[in-house]
């Protein structure tokens, strides 16, 4: 898959074996991967409307063919550097979680690659900043790492599951 302005996310490829597909992408430099399914569409960033009184990592909402779609900057949800080194990479990976459509802005798209289950190493204390509850996992691909994350224990709070995104 190549990089491209808007597209959607063809899924009816099926395997046999255990394997996943994860869409690829940047956050500064790490390369990050969510499972295919999650993702609906990529975008390019249109205008984003603020929304007062809102959490810091809540960019504001965006109109996608009518629907109002909050619009979560990644980078700061994780507490990444925020370094605005090329913004014409930046894209928006709208995903459908519990049934809401969030979009999420990241650096750069990368391609979709198929992982086999059993090829996603587990992380140990100190491999990543990021919380063990947000990572599934580790990857080595060509030479490349990819962490493979955990979408909806990054967006929704334990405590409950659906009002960090429905609040944004």
């Amino acid at each position: 898959m190549t990089k491209t302005d808007s597209i959607y996310l063809d899924k009816k490829e099926k395997n046999t074996e255990t394997k996943n597909q994860f869409l690829t992408f940047k956050l500064e430099n790490e390369l990050y991967g969510l499972l295919l399914e999650k993702a609906k569409e990529i975008i390019k960033p249109p205008k984003i409307t603020n929304v007062p009184n809102t959490q810091k990592h809540v960019m504001g909402v965006i109109n996608i063919r009518g629907k109002v779609t909050p619009v979560i900057d990644l980078k700061e949800k994780l507490g990444l550097p925020q370094n605005a080194d090329n913004e014409k990479y930046n894209k928006i990976i709208i995903i459908n979680i519990q049934g809401i459509m969030v979009g999420l802005y990241i650096d750069e798209v990368r391609e979709v690659v198929s992982i086999n289950s059993d090829d996603i190493e587990k992380t140990t204390e100190g491999d990543r900043s990021l919380e063990d509850e947000y990572i599934r996992g580790v990857f080595t691909s060509k030479d490349s790492l990819i962490v493979i994350i955990n979408i909806e224990e990054i967006l929704f709070d334990k405590s409950d599951k659906s009002e960090e995104v429905k609040n944004a």
